[in-house]
């Protein structure tokens, strides 16, 4: 987990994390923070892959909740894509997929029951109604996939950590 914490500017006093609302080197100032996954299964150099995934901090936080809470099945989900699309029309995209599942499909208990999984690629753009982006459904190509399994304390002690983390620097 890495900071890209970032200040809402002086004219938004009560919010206190930037959502986009001013720019810096063309693009919008958003404060995240990165879930770095790296796979050295295939090796290290040039065969370490490497994915990458931005969260807001409520979405951190929301995260921490669904342990805390004591959900035993856990599901949740997200796709962004950005960026000036290339030559053939694709943009960066990338997908992430958090679960919990206590069970194995022979119903036998997981000891890291937690799954984080992270796909980087790319996929077609589009735009909505009110001049958001989306991504075309069917057009997400990945490039790189990568997934970790979790206990219940390792996801905790990653998640409160950064929970405590975004609360000091919010102070």
């Amino acid at each position: 987990f890495y900071d890209r914490l970032r200040y809402a500017p002086l004219g938004n006093y009560a919010q206190l994390h930037a959502k986009g609302e001013y720019q810096e080197n063309g693009h919008k100032v958003h404060s995240l923070i990165c879930i770095t996954i790296q796979d050295y299964s295939n090796g290290t150099g040039d065969r370490n892959i490497i994915t990458r995934f931005n969260l807001a901090p409520e979405q951190i936080q929301f995260l921490l909740t669904r342990i805390t809470s004591g959900f035993q099945e856990f599901e949740w989900s997200q796709s962004k894509i950005y960026g000036n699309p290339d030559q053939n029309g694709y943009s960066t995209a990338q997908m992430f997929y958090i679960s919990r599942h206590p069970y194995d499909s022979k119903g036998q208990p997981m000891k890291s029951p937690w799954k984080i999984q992270i796909v980087n690629g790319k996929g077609i753009k589009a735009q909505n109604k009110n001049g958001g982006s989306y991504m075309q459904p069917r057009s997400f190509q990945s490039e790189k996939t990568t997934a970790i399994q979790l206990t219940d304390m390792d996801l905790f002690t990653l998640l409160k950590r950064t929970d405590s983390y975004i609360s000091n620097w919010e102070t």
